[in-house]
Parts: C-alpha cells; sequence; structure tokens
C-alpha cells in the first residue's frame, strides 16, 4: 500500500518521459516534483527534487523496466 520512488532527477522533463516510458508498459507512475516554477527562475537542483512514484506492489516491475533502459554508463536512456 502507498508509493515507492522509483527515481529522483532535477529535470521536469526527464521525470515525465520516464512516467510516460512506466505507464506505456502497464505501470501507473506519477511525478512529484518540489520545483517552484513561479517564483524562482534559477534551478536549485538537488535542493528541489523532482520523484517519479509508483504504486509500492509495483516497485519491482518499474525497477525492472528501468534498468532495461539504463545505458552503458547506467544512465536512463
Amino acid at each position: 500500500e502507498g508509493s515507492a520512488q522509483i527515481y529522483t532527477t532535477s529535470d521536469d522533463l526527464e521525470a515525465q518521459l520516464i512516467r510516460e516510458n512506466l505507464e506505456a508498459e502497464g505501470v501507473d507512475a506519477r511525478v512529484l516534483s518540489q520545483k517552484d516554477h513561479f517564483s524562482l527562475p534559477v534551478d536549485l537542483g538537488d535542493l528541489s527534487p523532482v520523484r517519479v512514484l509508483v504504486p509500492a506492489y509495483a516497485y519491482e516491475d518499474a525497477q525492472r523496466l528501468l534498468e532495461s533502459h539504463r545505458d552503458a554508463r547506467g544512465d536512463v536512456s
């Protein structure tokens, strides 16, 4: 029950693409962004994480999907 964090980044677009890829594979996912897009025009990096969450029961499946999309450097492609 609940949600599990599957991925963290500082890039909203990257998080949205990962969410879309997970959903295309049948895994429900959502993005939780702590970025303030209105008052702070600068990127605070690790101080404003963007998280991709999946239902806790789908964590292992989502983790396998992410691993299958990692490149030689370990980045999700």
